[in-house]
């Protein structure tokens, strides 16, 4: 089971109940499942495929939980980058993952300036119209993934620079977060 199938039947069984409180802003579990398949349509129309790496670097907000679970249903690998991360921890990792979409909050923005990440890696901004249009649509359409529990879902990294230096990477947290 996928764990995005968690959040299909939550939404199912009691749509109404809150899947988000955040601060003044509270999600219920149907509009959450919306906005997720709103997301991943929209990943996929600009060219997230399965596989491919979702980058996020933003302090806890919905955001993060939208863009999990989006790129959990399209068995894209989401790639969590500790927003503490400096320029050259940030590079290392994105070279590392190689993510074909960065989200990034935008008072971490500066550091994008300091760094060459290529010209093949979109950004997104996770508090912008830009992302807010990538939750819009009608939410009915359900991407339902294909992959199962020996494929990759996460890659993470465990702190520091020394780490990145040695290739210390975490991949398939807990063996697949897709299969909890």
């Amino acid at each position: 089971m996928n764990i995005s199938e968690f959040l299909l039947i939550s939404s199912a069984i009691v749509p109404d109940r809150n899947a988000i409180i955040f601060e003044n802003e509270r999600i219920t579990f149907e509009h959450l499942q919306n906005e997720v398949n709103n997301l991943a349509k929209n990943l996929i129309d600009i060219g997230v495929t399965p596989d491919n790496r979702v980058a996020v670097m933003d302090v806890n907000c919905s955001q993060l939980t939208q863009i999990f679970f989006a790129t959990m249903q399209i068995d894209a690998i989401y790639v969590p980058v500790n927003f503490r991360a400096r320029a050259e921890e940030l590079k290392q990792m994105l070279n590392a993952s190689t993510p074909q979409i960065l989200f990034i909050g935008s008072r971490y923005l500066k550091l994008l300036n300091d760094i060459d990440l290529g010209s093949d890696l979109r950004i997104i901004v996770t508090d912008s119209s830009e992302f807010t249009g990538l939750l819009s649509g009608d939410g009915e359409q359900t991407i339902f993934p294909e992959h199962d529990s020996e494929d990759t879902s996460v890659i993470m990294f465990t702190t520091g620079i020394r780490t990145i230096e040695y290739n210390k990477i975490l991949e398939n947290l807990v063996q697949h977060l897709k299969t909890w």
